[in-house]
């Protein structure tokens, strides 16, 4: 009983950071500044898509391989484990929009320490260093990928 929950709870870590990694990704694909609604679904969607794919090919294998295991997942007895990965996911993509809210706040306040009449662009923090944040007089803050 002790390693299952052992088990469970470095699926969720694992899970969580994965669901951190890729939000984060593709949230700053769209080259935004600040938090927008959509942006933000699409980057949930990709998170939890890529995340659970490898539960779904367990799920599939189980049902070819095992009989018992497959009775099982019919009668919903493993419902449970797509619910906590799917909260493990998402909890992973709220840290990682924090993440990105307190880089963003950091760099306002860098911006606020300048004079305001050149432009300033930094590296976006870990884990979306290949991405940028600037600033541009007359134009306002801008994000790259």
């Amino acid at each position: 009983m002790k390693w299952r929950v052992v088990f469970q709870t470095f699926a969720a870590l694992v899970l969580a950071a994965l669901g951190f990694r890729v939000y984060g990704g593709t949230r700053a694909m769209f080259e935004q500044f600040g938090f927008r609604p959509g942006p933000a679904l699409v980057g949930l969607i990709v998170a939890i898509a890529a995340a659970m794919q490898p539960l779904l090919v367990l799920y599939i294998v189980t049902h070819l391989c095992d009989a018992s295991l497959a009775r099982r997942f019919r009668e919903g007895r493993h419902a449970p484990l797509f619910a906590r990965a799917t909260v493990a996911i998402v909890a992973g993509a709220l840290l990682s929009e924090a993440a990105i809210g307190y880089d963003e706040a950091r760099f306002l306040r860098e911006v606020a320490q300048t004079d305001g009449t050149r432009e300033y662009w930094r590296a976006r923090a870990w884990p979306n260093t290949g991405c940028s944040l600037g600033y541009v007089p007359g134009s306002g803050f801008h994000a790259t990928e």
